[in-house]
């Protein structure tokens, strides 16, 4: 019965000193300048110590233990209520205040020294290491997870990025592509504008030899030779005056069929430039792609009669194209190189 009776006196003793207040140490009202303003930090570590001990792990210690509990938190409270009961009228008060606050402050060590074990034992009986646990396992798969999320969201970022910038390239490639294509364009509608010029030429020319053929046709009786060395003279001024317009006339069209002639072969290519996108697009096999590429190089580059001469040597003929080949699988080797 004695135990019960200590056992249960040991537990007020700790709630008490739990449960006390350190600021009610400071009474400033009464002291004035000796006021315990500087007990109440060290009186807060001091209470924190007793606070560690939860009461129902208190009521777990044997005999011994609580007996050491219990004198350390009557030694505590009794200087708690020293402090409170300290009075101006005692004898040299400044030195009782500042023996009080020393006290306090060294009282933390030593109370924790002696109880460190006990507090030790009272923390992990009242910790649930299987709960911890279960937070731990469920902390460590919420990371996992997030990870898993975090991942997928780079993967897809990566492959937004990835199609971006190849969307990007593919516009700059078209983009640069339609600025080639832009040129040849732009030197079709040059020439398709020379070529208009010179046919308006070869039509005021054929007009001209028109107009002089018929000429010497009816003004041949106001030009009369009197001997054959004027007749001779005669005839050879009007062929090679006629002859100088014919020859005239012959220039101006063959300037204009030059002219078209480039019109239509720059044409060709400015259209080979505008589809060869397309047509690289829908090769699914690298060696189709690179096949559309050669002979869409050979329609820009390959250089073509330039319609002033009749069998001009073009440099690049169909014994060329058939060595383009080679890439396409299937394709037997051709004649020309083609291997």
């Amino acid at each position: 019965m004695s135990d019960e009776i200590i056992l249960e006196d040991v537990v007020a003793d700790v709630v008490r000193v739990q449960d006390f207040d350190p600021n009610s140490l400071v009474r400033r009202e009464k002291l004035g300048d000796l006021a315990f303003d500087e007990a109440v930090e060290p009186a807060k570590r001091l209470i924190s110590v007793f606070k560690k001990l939860p009461t129902e792990a208190i009521r777990e210690f044997p005999y011994r233990q609580l007996a050491a509990i219990q004198r350390e938190a009557k030694s505590t409270y009794a200087l708690f209520d020293q402090i409170i009961n300290f009075s101006l009228s005692a004898p040299d008060p400044h030195a009782t205040r500042t023996q009080f606050i020393e006290s306090l402050k060294t009282s933390h060590n030593d109370v924790f020294e002696r109880l460190y074990p006990l507090i030790s034992y009272s923390v992990a009986r009242t910790v649930d290491f299987a709960t911890l646990e279960s937070r731990g396992r469920a902390a460590i798969q919420a990371i996992s997870d997030d990870k898993d999320k975090v991942l997928g969201s780079i993967n897809d970022t990566a492959e937004q990025a990835a199609k971006i910038l190849k969307d990007v390239r593919d516009a700059a490639a078209e983009q640069g592509v339609t600025q080639m294509a832009r040129y040849f364009g732009d030197e079709a509608t040059s020439h398709d504008n020379s070529a208009k010029k010179w046919l308006i030429a070869s039509c005021v020319a054929a007009v001209v030899v028109v107009i002089y053929a018929v000429s010497t046709l009816f003004l041949a009786g106001f030009f009369k030779p009197n001997s054959t060395l004027e007749g001779a003279q005669l005839i050879t001024s009007k062929l090679l005056i006629f002859g100088v317009l014919v020859y005239g006339l012959m220039q101006c069209v063959r300037s204009y069929s030059a002219h078209r002639h480039n019109h239509v072969t720059n044409k060709h290519r400015q259209n080979a430039l505008m589809t060869y996108t397309t047509l690289a697009e829908a090769g699914n096999a690298p060696e189709l792609r690179d096949a559309v590429l050669q002979h869409a190089a050979a329609a820009i580059y390959a250089p073509n009669d330039s319609g002033y001469l009749k069998g001009e040597e073009r440099g690049y003929g169909a014994q060329s194209l058939l060595a383009l080949l080679p890439r396409l699988p299937g394709v037997p080797p051709g004649p020309g190189g083609a291997q």
